[in-house]
Parts: structure tokens; sequence; C-alpha cells
């Protein structure tokens, strides 16, 4: 992408306490009124300076849109490209409100470019379930040899 591409998608998304905002929501907004109702002639050139900002925001907001796009398809193009490691975890995870504990057995595709997963399938245990979760993630790990395995079943801090 070029820099000022990326000029256009900073003002598109703008910036929160973090420095950067990851989504946006784009809304223009203007008021107008029929030509022939208005006698003023102050109150037309009111209205035809909105006009203007009107249509100065829209054709921002669509060089801001083309380059959006632009990296929409380039992070696409990135990732059908990028290589893929198979990853299971079977992860704990208590819930504060109902006091309960759930067992999530959770299949994921790790890009190796920049290690983030997409989650595939999901399945939920209740903590009645525990054994019958410990021993469908030993099946799915001997049923797919090499795969990365992951387990993450220890007590959380405030648990104790």
């Amino acid at each position: 992408m070029t820099p000022q591409s990326l000029d256009l998608i900073d003002k598109l998304f703008g910036r929160d306490w973090r420095g950067r905002r990851d989504d946006a929501e784009v809304t223009i907004r203007g008021y107008v009124t029929r030509a022939e109702t208005m006698n003023d002639l102050e109150r037309i050139r009111m209205h035809d300076g909105d006009a203007a900002r009107l249509l100065q925001e829209c054709s921002d907001l669509t060089a801001q849109l083309t380059a959006y796009r632009l990296s929409l398809a380039e992070r696409y193009n990135a990732l059908v490209t990028s290589p893929t490691v198979p990853v299971v975890k079977l992860v704990r995870e208590p819930n504060y409100y109902d006091k309960k504990v759930y067992y999530y057995l959770r299949t994921y595709r790790r890009y190796i470019n920049d290690g983030t997963d997409v989650e595939e399938t999901s399945a939920r245990y209740a903590g009645s379930d525990r054994k019958k979760a410990f021993s469908d993630f030993d099946a799915y790990c001997k049923a797919h040899p090499g795969i990365i395995a992951e387990k993450q079943i220890e007590r959380r801090g405030w648990e104790r």
C-alpha cells in the first residue's frame, strides 16, 4: 500500500485512547431544503455552502473507502497464500456468574506468518463432563498426529 492509502485509512478509522481504532462507523449527515421554497438570499448561500461541504465529505469518504477496499484485498491475498498449521486446544473456562466450569475443545487454523488463530470448530463440555472432554481431546490428538495440541486447564487466580 502507498503512504497516501495508509493516510486515508487512518483518517477513516481515526484514533482512540490506544492510538488507533479497529472499527469505525461511517455516516454523512446533512439537511437540505428544496430551492424553490427559499426566498432569503443568505439562507440560499448557507444551503449552498452546506451542499458543497457534503459533496466534499462524500468525495473524501469515497477515497477513504477505495483505500480500505485495497487494504481488504491485500489482507485477503495474504491470508489465502499464507501457510497454516492445524491446532487443537482444550480450554477450561470458569463462569463467574453461574459459578460453573466449562471445558471447550476447539480446533483452529494458525497462520504461520502472523500467528493468529481462526476457529474452525468448538465443542462445549460441562464441568461434570471433564473426563469426556479430556478423552475427546486425547482421541483427536491421536487421530491427527503432528497437530499442535494445547491445554489451558489451570485454575484462574480469582478462583482460589
